[in-house]
């Protein structure tokens, strides 16, 4: 498989216009997306992300997790399966929601697919 090919959520080669096609479908391409506030802070915001992206960049990953703390990136992680992207995503969820700054009682949701 050469670098920059098009693999859909199973790891199949498809080409560009199937690629497309697939990016357009937001229930396709998520994965996870989970938002955490901080009870006695709670305009921190953290998000948690999981995507297929779908582009084979040399070593298969193509789903990637980010997690951003009040907009800028504070963490990431790429995987080749779509079951590794969900377990590193609940495995992302837990890390920082347990972060030593967020102090207090937690507030978690998953965030609706209409928000996203």
């Amino acid at each position: 498989m050469s670098v920059g090919q098009y693999l859909d959520r199973e790891g199949r080669v498809i080409d560009k216009a199937h690629w497309e096609e697939l990016q357009d479908n937001r229930e396709y391409v998520r994965i996870g997306a989970t938002e955490m506030r901080a009870g006695r802070n709670p305009e921190t915001l953290i998000r948690v992300s999981t995507v297929w992206t779908g582009v084979n960049t040399g070593s298969h990953e193509i789903f990637e997790t980010l997690v951003m703390r009040d907009n800028n990136q504070i963490d990431s992680a790429r995987y080749q399966q779509e079951s590794a992207a969900r377990q590193g995503h609940n495995e992302m969820v837990g890390k920082h929601l347990f972060a030593s700054d967020l102090r207090g009682p937690k507030l978690v949701r998953e965030i609706p697919e209409d928000e996203a």
